[in-house]
């Protein structure tokens, strides 16, 4: 943790505030995972409208409570951005210089939408892991919390996905 000079005095930065030296780092993964999570909402959106064939019956749901908790994450993450002091990116044109999900132009069947989407969940997974590092070096914890709860939503989308196959 880094430390600030006050009236001369060496002093650490109070817990649960994000030092200024941090920052830019947290922001930077907090706006990769934004980026991730609203290309997943599209694309699980997407998959929701769009899936047919056999596997339609079973994956309706799945694909709707997905795509639901994942546009609540995407406020909370636009929410802690802007909590940190820093304007929140909201087009498509910046979302594609940050994200690693890939977007489908295509209707691919349901087998490969689920397995799709499985793989993008891991994606994200990786994404917050990463996210985390500048998190945990400015000790800001309502960071760490946000982050650690998505990681496990997305474990967990990936867990009930890949039941599907």
């Amino acid at each position: 943790m880094s430390t600030a000079t006050v009236n001369g005095e060496q002093t650490k930065p109070k817990k649960n505030v994000v030092s200024k030296n941090y920052r830019s780092g947290v922001i930077d993964g907090l706006v990769e995972v934004l980026a991730d999570s609203y290309l997943l909402h599209v694309k699980t959106q997407n998959y929701y409208w769009n899936i047919k064939g056999e596997l339609a019956n079973n994956v309706t749901q799945l694909f709707e409570n997905q795509q639901q908790d994942i546009a609540q994450a995407i406020d909370q993450i636009a929410k802690r951005i802007k909590g940190l002091g820093f304007s929140v990116p909201a087009t498509f044109i910046e979302f594609k210089d940050y994200t690693s999900i890939k977007e489908t132009t295509d209707s691919p069947n349901g087998l490969t939408m689920v397995k799709n989407l499985a793989r993008d969940n891991e994606t994200l997974v990786k994404t917050i892991c990463k996210a985390l590092e500048p998190a945990h070096e400015s000790d800001d914890s309502r960071t760490i919390n946000l982050l650690a709860e998505r990681m496990k939503k997305h474990a967990d989308h990936v867990i009930d996905l890949r039941n599907q196959l």
